[in-house]
C-alpha cells in the first residue's frame, strides 16, 4: 500500500477553493477567536478529507475535536467513503495515534457520524470492506480506545453501535491452516455494545440490541437479537437484553 499520490499543491489549491464556497459561520468565527485549536483541527481535517476521503456528503467529513494523530495509508484504488462525519477524538487525554490502512480495491463506508479515539487500528484488505453505521438515535456511537478491526473480506458494524477499549474484531485467521487462509464476514446488528477487552472472530454474526460482555470470545455462529454473550468462549447468558444508552 501507499499514499495516496495527490500532490502538494493541488490539495492545496482545492482547500482554498473549499475554504472560499463553504466558509464557516460567523458562529464558527468566534469560536476561531476564542479557541485557536478548534480553527487548526477545523483545516486538518480540511485538508484529510480533500486528500483521502473519495465522496463525502459533509465538508470537511473528519474533524479533530482533539489533537489526536491520524495517519491514514491508502493505496490508490481504495476508497473512503463518508456519508455523514468520521470525528477523531482522545478518550481521558490519551496520545496514540490512530491509524486507518485501506489496501486496492478496498473500501471503508462510514455511515452517519462515527467518533473513534486514540490508538484505534481501522486495516482494510485487498478487495475487502469495513461498514461502520454511525450515530442513527444513540448520543454517539464509534470506537473508543486501544482498538483493532480487521477487515480480510467484509466487516458490518450496524447503527448506533459502541465498540470499547481493548477490543478486537476480525473477519480472518490471518495465517494459512492447511495452505488454506480462514475467512467469513463478521456482522454486527444495529445498537451493539462491545464491551471492554472482547475478542469478536471471523462468521459472528452479532443481533442487534445485544451485549458483548467484557472479555468475551466471540467465535464463529449466529447469536439471537436481544442477547447478552459472556465467556471463553462466549455463550449467550441471556436472549431478553435490555435496552442499554451510550450516555
Amino acid at each position: 500500500m501507499s499514499e495516496l499520490g495527490t500532490g502538494a499543491s493541488g490539495v492545496a489549491e482545492r482547500l482554498k477553493q473549499r475554504l472560499r464556497t463553504q466558509a464557516p459561520s460567523l458562529h464558527a468565527k468566534a469560536r476561531f477567536l476564542r479557541r485557536p485549536a478548534w480553527w487548526w483541527g477545523y483545516l486538518k481535517g480540511c485538508w484529510y478529507t480533500l486528500r483521502y476521503v473519495d465522496s463525502h456528503t459533509t465538508f470537511p467529513a473528519i474533524r479533530f475535536e482533539e489533537p489526536v494523530r491520524l495517519r491514514i495509508v491508502k493505496s490508490r484504488h481504495g476508497r473512503i467513503e463518508i456519508a455523514g462525519q468520521l470525528v477523531v477524538s482522545s478518550w481521558m487525554g490519551g496520545a496514540g495515534a490512530t491509524r486507518l490502512f485501506v489496501d486496492r480495491g478496498g473500501r471503508l463506508v462510514i455511515y452517519n457520524d462515527v467518533r473513534i479515539g486514540h490508538d484505534v487500528l481501522l486495516v482494510v484488505s485487498q478487495d475487502a470492506l469495513l461498514q461502520l453505521g454511525g450515530r442513527d438515535r444513540s448520543e454517539s456511537s464509534g470506537i473508543t480506545c486501544n482498538a483493532i478491526v480487521f477487515a480480510t473480506q467484509s466487516i458490518t458494524i450496524g447503527r448506533d453501535c459502541i465498540v470499547s477499549w481493548n477490543t478486537t474484531i476480525t473477519d480472518s485467521d490471518h495465517h494459512p491452516v492447511d495452505g488454506v487462509v480462514a475467512r467469513q464476514p463478521v456482522v454486527l446488528g444495529d445498537r451493539v455494545w462491545v464491551s471492554m477487552g472482547a475478542r469478536i472472530l471471523k462468521g459472528a454474526e452479532v443481533g442487534a440490541d445485544s451485549v458483548v460482555g467484557a472479555s468475551a470470545l466471540v467465535l464463529r455462529g449466529a447469536y439471537p437479537d436481544r442477547s447478552v454473550l459472556g465467556g471463553v468462549p462466549a455463550k449467550v447468558i441471556r436472549t431478553d437484553c435490555p435496552p442499554w444508552s451510550s450516555e
